[in-house]
């Protein structure tokens, strides 16, 4: 599991969380921008991304998930609940496969530019 994506809970919430500023993500995220102006890869940026790549490979991850991107870092978060948890687990697992098979991300985003909603 890449140390880029941690899962945690608090007494309201189950967190992932996805640190963008590390060398490699910040590489993934200026590949991305070369091949898509739109797509300057900050926290909110990698919602757009995300929201769309699970729309299309992972939509039930979507479910009861609220996120609250910043500039550094995209933070997604479940209501508690077993099966919250399960969705968090497996959304770490989702981002922590593509970080160590970027060229995922590069065709995913080179076929569905248009449909991400860029910041």
């Amino acid at each position: 599991m890449s140390e880029d994506v941690l899962v945690f809970s608090t007494g309201d919430s189950i967190h992932v969380v996805f640190y963008i500023e590390h060398a490699a993500i910040l590489a993934i995220g200026e590949r991305m921008n070369e091949m898509s102006p739109d797509a300057a890869m900050n926290g909110y940026n990698w919602d757009a991304f995300l929201r769309c790549y699970l729309a299309y490979h992972a939509p039930s991850l979507l479910e009861d998930m609220d996120s609250d991107p910043e500039a550094g870092m995209y933070a997604a978060f479940y209501s508690p609940s077993p099966q919250n948890l399960e969705k968090a687990h497996a959304l770490s697992a989702l981002i922590a496969a593509l970080v160590e098979n970027e060229d995922e991300i590069y065709a995913f985003l080179l076929e569905h530019e248009d449909e991400i909603d860029w910041e």
